[in-house]
């Protein structure tokens, strides 16, 4: 058990306050759609892209029949450039 004392209790209470209330003036600021991007961020952050992604092709083949929704997952070497490149490493390493 723990024993706290009044003005401790005040204090917990007031920033639990000002925590819902910063909180309800975020909700507030942010649009709808703003609010959707935070909840879908969380869910990749959680699920992973390609389940996510997944999910959407799904999503899409349900909404619209006949249709089909592509994606590409592209690597860092290949955003880079240096996929296509036959001698990627360099020689001023001293290799």
């Amino acid at each position: 058990m723990i024993v706290r004392e009044p003005l401790e209790f005040s204090y917990l209470r007031e920033q639990e306050q000002v925590e819902a209330n910063d909180q309800a003036m975020i909700d507030q600021t942010i649009s709808p759609v703003d609010h959707d991007i935070i909840q879908l961020r969380r869910m990749v952050d959680e699920h992973g892209m390609k389940r996510v992604l997944a999910a959407l092709q799904d999503i899409q083949s349900e909404l619209k029949p006949g249709t089909q929704l592509t994606y590409r997952i592209l690597s860092q070497a290949y955003l880079s450039g240096g996929y296509d490149d036959p001698n990627p490493c360099s020689c001023d390493d001293g290799w």
